[in-house]
């Protein structure tokens, strides 16, 4: 394997992909879209500066694009076309074509869809692409078992039934879908099936309910036909619930000869929800956990019956298991032996269409043209969170101003898609808390403050609300935003009307009392054109005050009672509205429950999907710091499918791939899915080589700040020997010290670090890592370095302005000024070292030499240089602690060039903290001779989120 497969090369590579997925020629990418060698290596030495990349030659970077150009050619075409990544076992191909028979049931599902054509192509090679890994015999082989990955909110479904359209033209005749935990959530997929795929042509579908050994005649396997010359297609979904399970296991094996017959496609939708094992942190228990819904699960896919295998009556000739999961986190991390769910046979990620507006568009990509995603986050202040807190409690009768924005911006949302005529429903959303007493809580206080203002307030409201939201997101700013361009001809984008254009309409919703949904003697829901209250959870089943029907219950498209003008709903509710529901035209979202859970978080995300017709219209309301986890989790969707097609390309099975995920130190607040679930993800992948993170991001606590620095002057004081003064002049330095002596006496708990700083928030998990490494004899001894502005002198002056006293030696404090961010809670940098300091250590003649013969006299303020001297003078494998201290008085200097390091932008405002402020900087040596120091390490995760305490003694 070439050294640069390795992971230190992992972000060129994804650049190449991602400029082949946008159809770039190779000799373009070749010169990365610039003019000439100069360009070229000041585009390589960029990426190094401001994107973490390894010091690459443009012979190096020629490498790496012919290495990429070959492994695509190897490919089949459909490989990028159909997928965002897949692997699988080349040898396991059935060589299905897809069907063209006018009639067969995939041509006549697909002329069905109302898609545009690139995402019908998609889908179609997607959907051939997960057929040719499937077996219509696995008697001797066994089962089939993959796992496909798509996006929340994305089409799933249709991606489902596209497989079982295929399959069924294929000669598959036996289709179980598990299903979640909630009924009407299945029979709304076994309904939306019936009729998707049951078209009039060559094959009859049909849907079975409850099949169970008390099936009556007519329902019963052995009177279905299974035989190889039937036109008949069965599909049941099924609850991922014990009884139902073992009762649909019971009636696959109730007569062998059907059994026999069965050709079986199992569909696990949301498999990482109810499917993955709860098996115990030890072996001993872990068989005896899995008992109930995942043995089940394992022993259809296995062809046993839950009671053994003397009752099982013949073998299936098929049994093929499909997972679909928008997020696989608990599939990789969970166990991985042959007899588990594991997906060993093949794992492929879908590609979305480019109108779908997800993680990726709505929190920002690392790419830096869209790092903050589009512009309709809206925050809730800790103000506003107290009086959430006191609405549980029932101690306010007003609600907090960013829910009021909320509820006003959906009343005008409504305004205005009724204005333009749209005729299906219309949602906001309110999700606060899990807890079902604070659910009634919320909806008494909306619907309070609604009545308490309909008659004019709120009208006046809405109209100082809708003026300044469209101005703030333009349609030119929505399209700007967008994160690989709109799908959409611009021209088709509705603009915003004119508020005295919506006024009625408004005024029309207020006419209305806010009420729960009706239902008339008959049992038929009636709705109306005003606003309608929901409050969906487990405790409002039924009817409850005579005719109120409070769960949420969309009208039935194209019925004769279907309501006009469009109906219009406000949602309030917790669990059962994160996972599987679609919420029918949602705008409005008030978001507060955020989960410490990465897969829940990320389902939670109801207001992902399309929103055709209607794209300006959507808001998101929730806190700073939710933001900032779906920011996170659209980062790590975003790497979880290019590390999938890194191994694509290097031909890697799944079986090979390992039920790991590479874990980042990023996740110090995050698990990526429940403890139970994450069996082996006890010792996850992590490799820090040539990692050079910095202290950027620092709290806003003068009390912390100064405590920082005592402890950092004590860690100083406790350094053996004097130090050194670098030949730059400016900083003094230590040799040989412990890495022990550095945790234990500075970056331990003692020291405050923001929650933000990545790698320095996982400080343990960093030196666990180190540690690992020591064993091997390397990284054994650090460089501690105490750098500053001007010469050092040995003054003992502590006092001077503008220095600092350290070891006998007086050094100059740094200048940083701050960016202009919203935010008050951090103090933003942007950039602490000055990368000349990493030479701090290194003989003043060696740096002198490379300057003059290797470096032809020009500037070495470049990665590639740092590193090229510090091997020149064989400290190439010296890690290096620098430690800045920034002057609290710090100025901001709106020039270029500053040689403060500011950027001269007028995003630079003054430091003005009172406080001094030390900054940190850790370079760990890359990976110049080739030598992994890549070590496994557990990963630390907290037991509890933030923004738990604000449902904390309100009850359950």
């Amino acid at each position: 394997m070439s050294k640069y497969n390795a992971p230190l090369y992992d972000a060129p590579r994804s650049w190449i992909q991602k400029r082949r997925e946008q159809d770039m020629d190779w000799d373009i990418i070749h010169m990365a879209k610039k003019k000439n060698n100069k360009d070229l290596t000041l585009f390589l030495e960029r990426q190094t500066e401001d994107n973490d990349w390894p010091v690459l030659s443009i012979d190096e970077w020629d490498i790496i694009v012919d290495e990429c150009k070959e492994a695509e050619a190897l490919q089949e075409p459909i490989q990028f076309r159909g997928n965002d990544g897949a692997l699988y076992d080349r040898s396991q191909d059935n060589g299905l074509k897809i069907p063209e028979g006018a009639f067969s049931c995939w041509q006549l599902y697909k002329n069905n869809l109302k898609w545009k054509e690139q995402s019908i192509k998609d889908l179609e090679y997607a959907t051939i692409g997960i057929l040719r890994r499937l077996s219509i015999d696995t008697r001797e082989s066994g089962p089939i078992k993959g796992l496909v990955v798509g996006h929340v909110q994305s089409g799933k479904t249709a991606n489902m039934e596209a497989l079982m359209a295929m399959c069924a033209d294929n000669g598959w005749n036996m289709f179980i879908v598990l299903s979640g935990s909630i009924e009407n959530l299945r029979l709304q997929t076994l309904r939306r099936m019936e009729k998707d795929l049951n078209q009039e042509g060559n094959l009859v579908w049909r849907g079975i309910e409850h099949p169970s050994k008390r099936s009556g005649y007519g329902e019963r396997a052995q009177d279905f036909r299974f035989d190889e010359n039937s036109k008949l297609r069965y599909f049941t979904v099924c609850l991922k619930n014990t009884s139902r399970l073992k009762n649909l296991i019971d009636w696959i094996h109730m007569d062998k000869a059907s059994h026999e017959q069965m050709k079986i496609l199992i569909i696990d939708d949301e498999a990482d929800q109810a499917s993955i094992s709860n098996t115990a942190v030890d072996a001993k228990t872990a068989e005896k956990e899995r008992k109930g819904i995942n043995k089940l699960i394992v022993n259809m896919v296995s062809d046993q019956h839950h009671k053994g295998d003397n009752y099982s009556k013949g073998k299936a000739h098929a049994i093929n298991y499909v997972m679909y999961t928008a997020t696989p986190y608990a599939n990789f991390l969970n166990e991985a032996g042959r007899d588990s769910l594991y997906p060993r046979d093949f794992i492929w990620t879908l590609k979305t269409s480019d109108e779908y507006i997800g993680p990726n568009q709505i929190y920002g990509t690392s790419d830096p043209d869209y790092s903050d995603g589009l512009d309709i986050k809206r925050r809730i202040s800790q103000e506003d969170l107290d009086v959430i807190s006191a609405i549980y409690d029932y101690d306010t009768s007003d609600i907090p101003e960013s829910m009021k924005d909320a509820i006003c911006w959906f009343i005008c949302a409504v305004a205005v898609m009724r204005y333009w005529g749209y005729d299906k429903s219309i949602s906001m959303l309110i999700h606060t808390s899990q807890k079902q007493i604070c659910h009634d809580a919320v909806a008494e206080a909306v619907s309070s403050w609604i009545d308490k203002n309909r008659s004019n307030s709120i009208l006046k409201y809405c109209k100082q609300l809708y003026d300044r939201e469209i101005h703030e997101i333009t349609k030119q700013n929505w399209l700007s935003q967008f994160a690989g361009g709109y799908g959409v001809d611009e021209k088709e984008i509705r603009d915003y009307p004119a508020f005295n254009k919506i006024s009625k309409n408004i005024e029309e919703l207020l006419n209305y009392e806010m009420k729960h949904i009706k239902m008339n003697e008959e049992g038929e829901l009636q709705y109306h054109a005003g606003l309608h209250l929901v409050i969906d959870n487990c405790s409002k089943n039924g009817i409850s005050n005579g005719d109120d029907y409070v769960r949420l219950a969309y009208p039935e498209p194209g019925t004769a009672n279907y309501p006009k003008p469009a109906p219009a709903f406000i949602i309030i509710g917790g669990s059962t509205l994160s996972r599987g529901l679609t919420i029918e035209g949602l705008v409005s979202t008030f978001f507060l429950r955020a989960s410490c859970q990465a897969d829940t978080l990320m389902q939670m995300g109801r207001w992902f999907g399309y929103r055709r017709g209607y794209e300006l219209m959507p808001r998101i309301w929730m806190t700073e710091d939710t933001i900032e986890k779906f920011r996170f989790l659209s980062q790590l969707e975003i790497e979880l499918r290019d590390d999938l097609k890194k191994y694509m390309m290097e031909g890697i099975r799944p079986d090979q791939y390992g039920p790991r995920i590479n874990l980042s130190p990023k996740v110090s607040w995050l698990r990526l899915t429940s403890r139970n679930h994450m069996r082996n993800a006890i010792n996850a992948d992590m490799d820090y080589s040539g990692a050079k993170p910095q202290t950027t991001i620092f709290e806003n606590s003068v009390t912390k700040q100064k405590q920082n620095i005592a402890y950092t002057e004590e860690f100083l004081k406790s350094l053996p020997g004097k130090p050194k003064v670098s030949t730059q002049k400016n900083a003094i330095y230590w040799e040989n010290i412990s890495l022990d002596n550095i945790y234990n006496k500075l970056l331990n708990k003692k020291f405050s670090f923001s929650n933000r700083s990545r790698v320095f928030n996982e400080i343990e998990t960093f030196c666990e890592w180190i540690s690992e490494v020591l064993k091997d004899n390397t990284l054994n001894n650090w460089t501690v370095i105490v750098a500053g502005r001007d010469n050092v002198d040995t003054s003992k002056d502590k006092y001077k302005h503008g220095y600092w006293s350290v070891a006998d030696h007086t050094i100059g404090k740094v200048n940083r000024s701050k960016r202009n961010i919203e935010d008050d809670t951090c103090i933003d940098i942007g950039v602490l070292r000055s990368i000349k300091d990493q030479l701090a250590d290194v003989d003043g003649e060696i740096v002198k030499d490379y300057i003059k013969n290797k470096n032809e006299g020009k500037d070495i303020s470049m990665p590639q240089h740092i590193d090229a001297i510090r091997t020149e003078a064989k400290k190439q494998d010296i890690p290096l602690l620098l430690i800045y201290r920034i002057d609290g008085h710090s100025k901001a200097y709106h020039k270029q060039g500053d040689p403060n390091g500011n950027s001269g932008t007028p995003d630079r405002i003054d430091l003005d903290f009172d406080s001094d402020i030390i900054g940190i900087q850790i370079c760990i040596p890359g990976d110049q001779r080739n030598k992994s120091f890549a070590k496994k390490v557990t990963v630390y995760i907290p037991d509890k989120d933030k923004e738990d305490e604000v449902e904390d003694n309100h009850g359950n």
